[in-house]
């Protein structure tokens, strides 16, 4: 992941000196520059006659913020001098195996008691345990009744912030009116039967968005639950007042969902309050994603466009600071993707194995060279007469500087095409030593722990097994990605023995990307395409066949060949 630099949030000038803890998630206002959330921070200091640092939750003080920014503000995190310090004061790590139907899951006021026809009501977060809330008793929370008799507890708000907080365009759209669900791409479709989806991005939304839109498109309850934030917006309007959103689970099905909170316990009820969802196992609705995006993204410190000259210190970067505000910014400038700087395990498990691509090139400027010059971004609305650049607040940038170059996508493109043809079976393996999540074409400077060789950056290894009528061989495919110069050895595949190691297939990449072939490597190199035949998958898939032949000294097609290429091909454009 891309560091971002340093932020702090003009906002949070208000709070002056001292650690503060965020408490709560209050009303969502409509301002003249966007949407704005409550934030609601309570000091963090040392108990008196001990070292131990505890929240003072009878001072509460309310705090407004661009919701763009929602994905940064978690409760229970701890902020001083306008930034997060890294800390995180919750009481306690719960995973809990849920089960999430539309009949286990309530959706309602957190001040609502809990029976109404009760002289002495009860409520779910009685203030005498909890007090974080106090100002805010209409805040929408789902509740889910456990299976031992427990009560969980989730606010609408961390649900939004979790589940549809991936991207800040993404963020603002969801909150900017009636219509905020129509067009949030130009088409989607999704091969039910191999899972690949494909999805064209409206042009206000990144690229990094685009899991949580396949989603939305192609799972009824996560349009149901993004439907219900908007609908939420929409009588507030009517009404002409603040409001809090109400949303669900973006799925029905079971999930392991791990979270941060605090147990509150009585009598009669024991309440798991979640402050922080950190990980869902639910699967999304695809196997792969492929989408384009025409909205550009900046990025700081890009590894892949960074100089390397001797002036060029990593340390430089990183001690830059960017100040947030919610002011106007231009629509005439990229905005500059930031990162959070969370740490643990993904928010999506089931995401990271699962190829999510752009397949439309950047447009140019996308990718800056770092951004030193820059002091201040805004989240407010956009217009031409200002010049200050926008911010994007996004869970990861991989997408963003990952999108599959030119001859990766053909020749993944090919592998998908050729994998109908009957008797004849290409399949993507993992590099040894390494995880399901390497079975597909890695970019070369992420494969090995030794120094990264520069022009390991331009190169891109996959290990295809090859399987006829069940003799089974291994090849290892490389290419360079980008179809710039002349090239014999644009695309290759070199035969790899039954028992391949890792250092082997490194000694084959560095040849490769160093351009100093041994006679080791020269020897078993079985399939050769130059650069102007990397343009066409037509003529990627004909030697891609081909492979077999110095594979298992055998020619494995005849017979009417070069029809049956073409109707593969015909056939291999629909999934993208």
């Amino acid at each position: 992941m891309i560091e971002s630099p340093n932020l702090s949030f003009y906002a949070l000038r208000q709070l002056g000196q001292g650690q503060y803890r965020i408490i709560w998630y209050g009303n969502i206002i409509d301002g003249l520059r966007g949407t704005l959330i409550t934030v609601v921070f309570a000091p963090y200091i040392q108990s008196a006659g001990s070292s131990e640092m505890k929240c003072d939750f009878t001072n509460r003080i309310p705090i407004r913020l661009p919701v763009a920014f929602l994905r940064r503000f978690r409760i229970g995190d701890i902020w001083e001098n306008q930034q997060w310090t890294g800390q995180v004061d919750t009481q306690t790590q719960e995973t809990f195996n849920l089960q999430v139907t539309s009949d286990s899951i309530c959706v309602l006021p957190i001040g609502a008691p809990l029976e109404k026809n009760s002289n002495h009501p009860q409520y779910l977060l009685p203030f005498d345990l909890f007090e974080g809330h106090r100002e805010h008793t209409q805040t929408h929370c789902l509740r889910f009744d456990l299976d031992d008799g427990a009560i969980l507890v989730v606010p609408c708000m961390e649900l939004i912030r979790f589940y549809f907080g991936s991207s800040g365009s993404f963020l603002k759209r969801i909150f900017s009116g009636a219509f905020a669900l129509d067009q949030l791409f130009q088409n989607a479709k999704l091969n039910k039967r191999t899972g690949t989806a494909n999805i064209a991005l409206a042009a206000d939304l990144s690229g990094v968005a685009a899991a949580t839109v396949a989603r939305i498109a192609f799972c009824k309850q996560a349009k149901n639950a993004a439907r219900w934030i908007v609908n939420s917006h929409v009588a507030s309007l009517v009404n002409k007042q603040s409001y809090y959103p109400k949303t669900s689970f973006p799925f029905f099905g079971s999930t392991d969902l791990t979270t941060r909170g605090r147990w509150l316990v009585t009598d009669t009820s024991r309440v798991f309050l979640v402050e922080q969802l950190t990980s869902c196992t639910h699967p999304f609705p695809f196997q792969s994603l492929y989408y384009t995006s025409s909205k550009s993204l900046s990025i700081p410190n890009d590894p892949l466009k960074r100089d390397n000259t001797a002036n060029d210190d990593p340390a430089d970067h990183n001690a830059q600071k960017i100040e947030l505000s919610d002011s106007q910014v231009s629509n005439l400038l990229a905005y500059l993707g930031l990162t959070e700087a969370y740490e643990g395990r993904p928010s999506f498990p089931d995401l990271v194995n699962k190829h999510i691509l752009r397949t439309n090139k950047q447009q140019q400027g996308t990718k800056a060279p770092g951004c030193s010059n820059i002091q201040e971004l805004g989240a407010g609305p956009s217009t031409s007469t200002v010049d200050l650049r926008g911010a994007e607040l996004v869970s990861d940038l991989s997408d963003v500087i990952s999108a599959l170059p030119e001859t990766p996508r053909i020749v993944t493109q090919a592998i998908k095409a050729y994998q109908v043809i009957e008797k004849l079976h290409l399949t993507w393996q993992p590099f040894p030593g390494q995880d399901e999540s390497t079975a597909k074409l890695i970019r070369g400077d992420t494969l090995f722990k030794t120094d990264i060789v520069p022009k390991l950056q331009k190169i891109w290894a996959g290990i295809l097994k090859v399987n006829i009528n069940g003799i089974i061989a291994s090849a290892l495919i490389l290419m360079r990605d980008h179809i710039t110069e002349d090239a014999d050895d644009h695309i290759i595949a070199v035969r790899l023995a039954a028992n391949y190691i890792d250092t082997e297939i490194e000694e084959f990449c560095l040849a490769y990307a160093n351009r100093t072939q041994s006679s080791n490597f020269n020897d078993r190199i079985v399939c050769m395409i130059e650069s102007a035949g990397a343009t066409s998958i037509l003529d990627v898939l004909h030697r891609l066949i081909w492979i077999n032949g110095p594979l298992f000294g055998q020619r494995p097609l005849r017979k009417g060949e070069t029809d049956l290429l073409r109707k593969i091909v015909k056939r291999s454009k629909e999934p993208y």
